[in-house]
């Protein structure tokens, strides 16, 4: 009689059994996947203020053009949070017109490789202006940091990833990173899914990290910055250049000390550095609580500033 007892159930019925298991277990996953990709495309449009009005800006920025009427001229601005806060948009519209139809497109966290190449892929998709406008401080002009993902998703083409990878020193597992954030909005978009519920959930945490991540950075200074600068600005004056566009770098007000370079930075590159308020003019009083941007009697002061620069 045999010592052993074996199992009465073949082999292969439990490697099928196992396999079923294994494919249920994949298509569970991809269909998660697919429900979170569909959240992240449709569903944060819907839930967060700011993402739709991201994405109607992006939509509008890249279906934009020339104006017909030669007496009109077409701007198009473009920038971050302290564009956002700072300008205030119906007041610049009522101001400028009839001279001047602008078309503002704000990404936040921005800086100057973000624009860049988010610039170039605006053109290549067929946006046209006659005036492109870039509202970026000093520091955040001379910045090698990009927004990561969401850049990648908003506002690189698949051919911008490999070299602003480059510009901004990014290693290939994050590089990889953005390839798979160009195409997917859910990995993309993760970030700002997790701020919309921290913000349902616990809005006064959201307002301490929102304060926390938005304090001014230190800026260098000297003849390095400038030299620095001088190479961005005639890089993105080039790039207008070649698509029939004026450049301009509007500086907003901050407390950053090393704004004042850009004039000189601009003078050397050939381009327009259009600062309508100084950094000392104004007090605390306008800005808001973070002392970064601009509080609504503040934006209301640096609009009315752009405008009576450009109606001149």
């Amino acid at each position: 009689m045999p010592l052993s007892i074996s199992s009465s159930e073949p082999a292969t019925a439990r490697t099928g059994r196992i396999t079923r298991v294994t494919w249920a277990l994949i298509a569970g996953a991809v269909v998660l996947y697919a429900s979170a990709e569909l959240l992240a495309r449709f569903g944060l449009e819907q839930v967060s203020t700011m993402h739709r009005r991201l994405l109607q800006e992006a939509r509008a920025a890249n279906a934009f053009h020339k104006s017909p009427s030669p007496s009109k001229k077409t701007v198009l601005l473009l920038g971050n949070s302290l564009l956002l806060e700072g300008v205030d948009m119906e007041r610049l519209h009522a101001g400028l017109e009839p001279r001047y139809e602008v078309q503002r497109f704000v990404v936040t966290q921005t800086r100057f490789l973000d624009w860049y190449y988010g610039l170039e892929a605006l053109f290549r998709h067929g946006a046209r202006a006659d005036r492109v406008v870039l509202c970026l401080t000093m520091a955040q002009l001379v910045s090698d940091q990009i927004r990561g993902d969401f850049s990648a998703h908003v506002l690189f083409d698949a051919q911008d990833i490999w070299p602003v990878s480059r510009d901004s020193a990014a290693d290939l597992t994050i590089t990889s990173g953005y390839y798979l954030a160009h195409f997917s909005a859910f990995y993309a978009t993760r970030g700002e899914l997790r701020s919309v519920l921290m913000n349902r959930v616990a809005s006064s945490v959201q307002q301490m990290w929102h304060q926390a991540v938005i304090s001014p950075a230190v800026s260098p200074t000297g003849s390095q910055l400038i030299a620095q600068s001088v190479a961005r600005l005639g890089r993105v004056n080039q790039l207008c250049n070649r698509y029939g566009a004026e450049f301009v770098l509007l500086v907003p007000p901050t407390q950053d000390r090393g704004d004042f370079l850009l004039a000189r930075a601009g003078a050397q590159a050939g381009v327009t550095v259009v600062q309508p308020i100084s950094n000392s003019v104004l007090s605390t009083a306008y800005y808001q609580q973070d002392g970064f941007h601009l509080n609504r009697r503040g934006a209301q002061s640096f609009t009315d500033a752009i405008i009576r620069e450009w109606m001149k």
